[in-house]
This record gives C-alpha cells, structure tokens and sequence, in this order.
C-alpha cells in the first residue's frame, strides 16, 4: 500500500510490477501470506545490492528537474560492472559534473548503436570489437566461490580437480570464463559433471549462496 501511494499507482499496479521482476531475476523477492507481505532472504540480498543504485537514481532524477539546462549521456554497462564499480563512483562524477545526466541501464547482449541511443558500453571481454572504438578500462582476477553449506555437502572440495564433484556456476554472456580457470589448472572441462548459466552476475551468486554450486567472482 505505501509503495502504491508513494508512486501515485494503485495496488495491482504494484504487485504485478513485483511478479514481472521476480519472473526476470528467478527468485521469489517476496512472501505473501495472507494480508502480509514478507521479504525473502533473496529479496533482502538483491535490495542490499541495488538500493544505493537505486538512491543515485532518485538524487539525479532530483538534479535533473532543477536544472533545465542539463546535458545527458546514455551508459550500457553490464550489471555487475554497473552495481559494483560504476554506481558508487557516480556521486564524485556529479559533484565534478552538475550539468551532465547519466542515464544508466544494465544490458545482457551487445549494443546495437546504429539503433539505440546509447553513446557509450562498458562490457567483459578482450576487446577485440573491429566494429567499435575500444578503451581499456581496466583488468580483473577471476577466483572460485561457493557457500559453506556446498563444501559441508559430503562433497570434497579441497583443490581444482574436486570441481568435477559439483555444478559450475557462470554467466551466459561469459562463456570462456570457466574454460580460462580450467586451463590453468590443466583440468578438462568435458571431465565437468554439470554446468549451470545465468542471466546475470547477482542471479549466479545468489546460486553460489544457495548452495548450487561454484561460481566466479572477482
């Protein structure tokens, strides 16, 4: 009901608004019981990742209706990129830059800049685009991750070649990512039981915290 009131949309609005992103991410984000309505660990976890996005959101939608004269440039930035490196540098980037907006979105594929307003991309990958202006911005060290509940499995996990004991978590955008760990530990990655793709960085490790397998993070 406050969410409904504070947007000035009825209810129903809301609540079908809350299904298609839970639809979208895969997880259950909230529990209903009854005339309660209860936030699920996921849910907690996934606020706790977007809310200081979600503040910078609601600071330059602020800055940009006081000042008319503002000039906007439109960022396509992978999601874990976006939540983890881009978003807490935004306040510096607005303090030095009052009168530029930046519109920010999270995108799953290549952009397509002959048909979408975006002016620039941060994306994964070694860039080797022949069709694109490409920048460095900078490297990253890949380690293995899992919860404390997958190693008290019964499962071994005490060293690379006991991954075939357990699903390898990735990103579906990333797919060599998994392929580059294996190689330099002189494993197979046919001799891997199972493999698990997701849609997003977040989505595969809220499945590492859940106990579904091993997942890579920086």
């Amino acid at each position: 009901q406050q969410a409904a009131v504070e947007l000035s949309v009825t209810p129903s609005a809301i609540s079908h608004q809350i299904k298609t992103l839970e639809s979208y991410l895969g997880v259950v984000l909230f529990q209903r019981e009854r005339r309660q309505v209860l936030v699920t660990s996921a849910g907690e976890r996934y606020l706790g990742v977007i809310e200081h996005a979600l503040d910078e959101i609601d600071i330059a939608t602020r800055r940009l209706i006081a000042s008319p004269s503002t000039r906007s440039v439109n960022i396509s930035v992978v999601p874990a990129y976006l939540t983890r490196r881009l978003v807490p540098r935004i306040r510096e980037f607005q303090d030095r830059y009052p009168n530029i907006e930046l519109r920010l979105s999270a995108l799953s594929d290549r952009v397509d800049f002959q048909r979408s307003d975006t002016d620039m991309a941060i994306y994964f990958g070694r860039g080797e685009w022949k069709d694109l202006s490409v920048r460095f911005l900078q490297g990253m060290s890949l380690v293995p991750v899992c919860s404390p509940r997958l190693e008290q499995s019964g499962k071994p996990l005490n060293s690379p070649e006991d991954l075939r004991n357990h699903t390898l978590l990735r990103v579906s955008s990333r797919p060599d990512e998994w392929k580059q760990i294996l190689d330099k530990a002189g494993i197979a990655r046919a001799t891997m039981n199972k493999i698990m793709a997701s849609a997003t960085t977040e989505m595969e490790l809220t499945a590492a915290l859940e106990a579904a397998g091993v997942a890579l993070t920086d």
